[in-house]
C-alpha cells in the first residue's frame, strides 16, 4: 500500500482490531452515561411528571394516549415501564438515557461510513458531551424517541437511496433491507411525533436533488416504505385530524433570520450557554452592542468549523446525505414559519421550538467530524502539507470539543438557574420538603388556577391543594380559606414560568412571611390577620 492510500485508511488498523474496533461506540456512549448522571435525580418538572402515576394511570391512560397534544407512542410505553419498574425520577428518565446513547452510537456507525474512523470519533465524543443531548438524555419527554426515530430515517433514506438497485431489489432478508428499516423509523416517529416525519422529508428531498444517482429501484423500495408507514398512520392521522384545534401549541415561536443564527452558532454546538437567550425574548439583544461583538464571534468560529467539514463532506461526495437535509429542513421551517405570520397576521400562530429539531445535531456533528477527518488524514496530493494538517486537526478537534463541553459544565454549574437548553429544573422535592418541615405533611398551599404546581403533590401527596381563580387574592374567594393564624397557606413563587408579585399579599389584613428558597422557587406563608 503506497504512503498515501495508507494515510487515508487511518481507521482500517483499528477496524482490524478486535475488541479495539469497538471503543468508537463504546466509549462516547460511556462518556454520555456520566455525563447525565448528575442530572438524573434531579426532581421532576411538569412535563415528566405526567410520566407518574398520579398523572398516567388506568383511569387517565385513555385520555393521555387519544386526548393529549402529543402522538400516543411514548406515553403507552412509559405507562408499560411505570408499571413494571416504578415512577422515580430516575426510573423514568432511563428510557431517555438508553434512547439517548441509542442516538449516539447510531450516528457513529453512520459517521464510519461516511466519513471514516476518525470522523467517527469526533462525532461520537461531540454528541456525548453535548448540552443538548445530555439534557434531553435526562428528560422524561417523548424528544429522545422522536430523535432517535429522525435520525433513523435519515441513515435509512441514505442507505437505501445509496445501495446498488441488484441489492435492494434482490431476494435479502427483511431485517436487512434498509428500506423496512426506514417503515420502521416512520411508524415509530409517526405514533411519536409528527415532528419526527420532518426529518425524513429533508432527507428525500435532499435525495431528489442528485435523482440520477438514485436508481429506479431505490425510489421504488423508498416510496413502498411510505406508503406502507402512511397506511399504517392512517387511524391516527384521520383521529387527529378530527382535534386540530385541541393540538395547536400557544408557545412556539417565529423563526426569523436571528433564530436562525442562533440555532446553528449558539444553541446547536453549545446548547444556548455561551450566551444564554431566553427564547420568548426580543432576539434582538442578541444582535446589538455590545452582545453583537460575542454573536458574531461565537458564529464566526462555528461557521468556520462548519465550512471546514462541508469541504470534507464534498470531496467524498457525501454532503447531499448530511448537509442538505440539513439546511433543506432550515430553509422549510424559515419558508412555512414566514407564510404563517403573513397569513395569520397577528403573530400568535408559530410553528418553532428548538427541541423539534433535534435530530440536526447529528448532521451538525458529522460535518465537524469530517473537518477534523479532513485535517488529520491529510491530502494525498500535498504530502509535504501533511504533518502540519495532523497537528492543526488535532488541534480542531480539541476546539470542537471543548465548546460543547464547556457548555456543559455551565449547564451544570454557574447557568444551572438559567434558560439554556431549556428552562431550568425548579427543585420541587426541597420545596415540598420545606413546606412539609414549617407546616406539616398537611400544609395547605395556595395554587391559583392555571398556574400549575404539579410537581410539588408528588414529593408532598399530603399536601392539601387549595385552589382559587386566578387573579382572585383579593376577593372573598381566597380569605375564605383562611381561618387566621393558626391555619395559613403556604404560597411557592415560581420565578423561572408563573412569577408572582408577592408584595400583593402585604395589605388589606393578609399577612406575608418569608420561609425559604431552593432552585427556581421561594416559598412564602400567608394568613389573614383576626381581629381581637
Amino acid at each position: 500500500m503506497s504512503e498515501p492510500a495508507a494515510q487515508n485508511d487511518v481507521g482500517a488498523s483499528i477496524h482490524r482490531g478486535g475488541v479495539v474496533r469497538w471503543l468508537v461506540y463504546v466509549l462516547p456512549a460511556l462518556v454520555l452515561v456520566a455525563m447525565t448522571l448528575p442530572r438524573m435525580g434531579q426532581s421532576l418538572w411538569y412535563d415528566e411528571f405526567w410520566r407518574t402515576k398520579l398523572f398516567l394511570n388506568e383511569q387517565t391512560l385513555h385520555d393521555r394516549l387519544f386526548r393529549d397534544v402529543h402522538n400516543p407512542l411514548y406515553n403507552a410505553c412509559m405507562y408499560v415501564w411505570i408499571n413494571v419498574f416504578g415512577d422515580g425520577e430516575i426510573s423514568i428518565r432511563i428510557p431517555s438515557l438508553v434512547l439517548g446513547v441509542a442516538i449516539v452510537v447510531l450516528a457513529v456507525w453512520w459517521a464510519r461510513r461516511l466519513v471514516g474512523e476518525v470522523g467517527a470519533w469526533v462525532t461520537g465524543l461531540f454528541l456525548a458531551v453535548s448540552p443538548v443531548v445530555i439534557w434531553h438524555s435526562a428528560d422524561a419527554k417523548n424528544v429522545m424517541l422522536a430523535t432517535l426515530a429522525s435520525v433513523g430515517c435519515l441513515v435509512c433514506v441514505e442507505r437505501t437511496a445509496t445501495r446498488s438497485s441488484k441489492d435492494v431489489s434482490s431476494a435479502l432478508p427483511l431485517w436487512k433491507r434498509p428500506a423496512v428499516w426506514l417503515c420502521a423509523a416512520l411508524i415509530v416517529g409517526g405514533f411519536t411525533s409528527w415532528n419526527s416525519l420532518f426529518a425524513a422529508i429533508c432527507a428525500m428531498l435532499a435525495a431528489a436533488t442528485v435523482w440520477k444517482r438514485v436508481g429506479k429501484w431505490n425510489w421504488l423500495a423508498m416510496g413502498w416504505a411510505w406508503l406502507a408507514a402512511l397506511l399504517a398512520m392512517l387511524p391516527l392521522l384521520i383521529y387527529k385530524s378530527m382535534q386540530i384545534p385541541e393540538l395547536m401549541r400557544r408557545h412556539t415561536r417565529y423563526f426569523d433570520w436571528r433564530e436562525v443564527v442562533l440555532f446553528v452558532t449558539n444553541w446547536l454546538p453549545s446548547g444556548n450557554t455561551m450566551w444564554p437567550v431566553q427564547p420568548y425574548e426580543d432576539k434582538a439583544r442578541a444582535f446589538t452592542p455590545p452582545q453583537q461583538w460575542f454573536t458574531l464571534a461565537m458564529a464566526a468560529v462555528v461557521l468556520s468549523l462548519v465550512f471546514i467539514g462541508l469541504r470534507g463532506l464534498v470531496r467524498r461526495g457525501n454532503a447531499v446525505w448530511v448537509v442538505r437535509p440539513m439546511w433543506i429542513g432550515l430553509a422549510l421551517i424559515f419558508a412555512a414559519s414566514a407564510a404563517v405570520r403573513a397569513w395569520y397576521g397577528d403573530g400568535k400562530w408559530n410553528i418553532y421550538q428548538e427541541r423539534n429539531l433535534l435530530w440536526m445535531i447529528v448532521p451538525f456533528a458529522i460535518m465537524l467530524g469530517a473537518g477534523v477527518r479532513m485535517g488529520i488524514v491529510g491530502d494525498q496530493h500535498h504530502r509535504w502539507r501533511d504533518a502540519a494538517a495532523r497537528w492543526s486537526g488535532l488541534l480542531l478537534a480539541v476546539c470542537i470539543l471543548a465548546l460543547p463541553l464547556m457548555g456543559s459544565v455551565r449547564m451544570m454549574t454557574t447557568e444551572k438557574n438559567v434558560w439554556t437548553v431549556y428552562k431550568p429544573n425548579p427543585d420541587w422535592r426541597s420545596a415540598a420538603r420545606l413546606i412539609e418541615a414549617h407546616g406539616g405533611a398537611n400544609a395547605r398551599v395556595m395554587e391559583e388556577d392555571g398556574y400549575q404546581l404539579d410537581p410539588l403533590w408528588y414529593y408532598g401527596p399530603a399536601l392539601q391543594r387549595v385552589v382559587v381563580p386566578r387573579d382572585s387574592w383579593l376577593g372573598n374567594e381566597v380569605f375564605i380559606r383562611m381561618s387566621g393564624p393558626a391555619d395559613p397557606m403556604y404560597v411557592v413563587d415560581q420565578r423561572h414560568r408563573y412569577p408572582y408579585n408577592m408584595g400583593r399579599f402585604d395589605r388589606n389584613g393578609v399577612s406575608r412571611e418569608f420561609i425559604g428558597q431552593v432552585d427556581g422557587l421561594t416559598v412564602h406563608k400567608v394568613w389573614r390577620e383576626v381581629a381581637q
